[in-house]
């Protein structure tokens, strides 16, 4: 009867130690989550750039080719 409470006390520190782990874990998740939703963001925000970049980069193409059939129609006439 003497050991009985020496493993209680035992079971109660594995207890506390596995509430830490528990604990430590969840705010390695939180700050794991954090960091997915800013790269997300930074993502987003290069695609949005890129996209408009590559639009703007048509849109230039576009009025060159305009100029240049303009340019082409008025030597042929």
């Amino acid at each position: 009867k003497g050991e009985l409470p020496l493993e209680v006390q035992d079971l109660e520190d594995e207890i506390a130690g596995l509430e830490t782990r528990i604990s430590n874990i969840l705010n390695d998740i939180d700050e794991l989550t954090r960091n997915i939703k800013i790269k997300k963001e930074e993502i987003e925000n290069d695609f949005k750039h890129y996209r408009d970049v590559a639009i703007e980069q048509l849109r230039k193409r576009l009025e060159q080719l305009k100029i240049f059939e303009e340019l082409k129609n008025e030597l042929e006439r």
